[in-house]
């Protein structure tokens, strides 16, 4: 998260006029966050949740995003513009989780985990060379991944974007 803001900062530095894109968490139909999610919910009979699992998320296609940075180009936003991308439709992380499990006809115990003790496996996990959890995804879970209603977005570039529910990914 630091980093996203650090690269917005350096990127005004050089270009104060650029256009910066924030897309929330990206999916596409074979890779990105469910792709990534789904084979922990098909493996495990337990599955830990990041807190109580109520942290928001509004998923967005990578393919949108895509046509977003395109659109932005040639449409030229106000100077300085900043458009967050998300997806139609918004889940908590439970809700993802609980959906994925359905989908492969699987029942999961969801357990809830404080975010302290998530940082303390992703600080102990870290020295692993494929880390189950890392502290970045500890620290993005932590709050919400959504867009904000004051900003513009997918609709100021004429973009309908995909829902991942209508596409049969949660």
């Amino acid at each position: 998260i630091r980093a996203r803001g650090e690269g917005e900062v350096a990127v005004r530095a050089i270009f104060p006029t650029a256009t910066i894109l924030r897309p929330s968490a990206l999916f596409t139909e074979d890779a990105g966050f469910f792709a990534a999610l789904a084979p922990i919910v098909a493996a495990l009979p337990v599955v830990p949740l990041f807190g109580t699992g109520t942290t928001r998320l509004q998923p967005v296609h990578a393919d949108d995003v895509a046509e977003a940075a395109a659109r932005a180009l040639k449409a030229e936003p106000a100077p300085g513009a900043v458009l967050e991308l998300g997806g139609p439709e918004t889940f908590t992380y439970r809700e993802i989780v609980a959906r994925l499990a359905a989908r492969q006809g699987r029942r999961r115990l969801l357990l809830p985990l404080p975010f302290a003790l998530r940082r303390l496996v992703a600080t102990v996990a870290s020295i692993l060379r494929n880390p189950p959890v890392t502290r970045a995804q500890v620290a993005l879970m932590a709050q919400d991944n959504v867009t904000d209603p004051g900003f513009p977005g997918f609709a100021q570039l004429g973009i309908a974007p995909r829902a991942a529910s209508t596409l049969g990914l949660v």
